[in-house]
C-alpha cells in the first residue's frame, strides 16, 4: 500500500527517467518515474506500476495504480509529508527535497495563500495561532490528535494567519482546511 504514494508525483516536468531517494515510515526507497508517450509508469520495490494521478484539490489526489483507485491527502514541510491514503497514514521524507519541487510545485508553493490540512481524521487539541498572528516557515499552528498520538502540523511557509476554520476540541476530516497562511 504504501508503495502508491509515488503517484503523487505529477507528470508536468518530468524527464523520461527520474529517480528519487525517500524516507517511508523511516526506511530508505528508492522510487523511479518513468515517462514516455504520455503514460507514467513507477518502478517501485521491484514493480513497475502504470500510474493515473490528479489533482482534485490543494494536496488532494486521486490516483489509479495497477487499476485500483486510491484517494491520498499530503501534508507537508520541508520535504516531509504526513500522507493519508485510503484512510492510512504514514510518513515520507524525501532524501534531498529540492528533486521533487520541479515536479510538484504546489506542495512548494509559497505564493499567494496555502492551506495547512488534517492529514488525516482526528481532533483539534490546541490552536497555537490566531488569526492576523506571523508565523515563520516550520512554526507549529495546530495540533491534532489522530489515533491516539498528537501531531503538530506546521506552517508551510512564512506570513500570516488568514483564517482560523477550526476551534479546540473540534473534530476534522482529512483534508479539511484548518488554517491559511499568505
Amino acid at each position: 500500500m504504501r508503495g502508491i504514494v509515488c503517484g503523487m508525483i505529477r507528470e508536468r516536468g518530468l524527464s523520461n527517467k527520474s529517480t528519487f531517494e525517500v524516507l517511508i515510515e523511516g526506511k530508505r526507497e528508492t522510487i523511479e518515474v518513468r515517462r514516455s508517450n504520455n503514460r507514467t509508469q513507477i518502478f517501485f520495490r521491484g514493480q513497475l506500476m502504470d500510474v493515473d494521478a490528479v489533482e482534485i484539490s490543494a494536496n488532494s489526489f486521486s490516483l489509479i495504480i495497477g487499476g485500483r483507485s486510491y484517494d491520498a491527502v499530503v501534508a507537508g514541510v520541508d520535504g516531509t509529508f504526513q500522507v493519508l491514503v485510503n484512510g492510512v497514514s504514514f510518513e515520507i521524507s524525501m532524501l534531498n527535497p529540492k528533486e521533487l519541487r520541479h515536479i510538484a510545485p504546489s506542495l512548494f508553493d509559497a505564493a499567494g495563500p496555502v492551506p495547512v490540512v488534517a492529514a488525516m481524521p482526528g481532533k483539534v487539541v490546541k490552536l497555537l495561532v490566531k488569526a492576523g498572528d506571523r508565523v515563520h516557515e516550520g512554526q507549529g499552528v495546530a495540533v491534532i490528535e489522530a489515533m491516539k498520538m498528537q501531531n503538530e502540523l506546521k506552517s508551510p511557509k512564512a506570513g500570516k494567519i488568514d483564517q482560523v476554520n477550526v476551534i479546540e476540541n473540534q473534530t476534522v476530516n482529512a483534508g479539511e482546511t484548518l488554517v491559511v497562511v499568505s
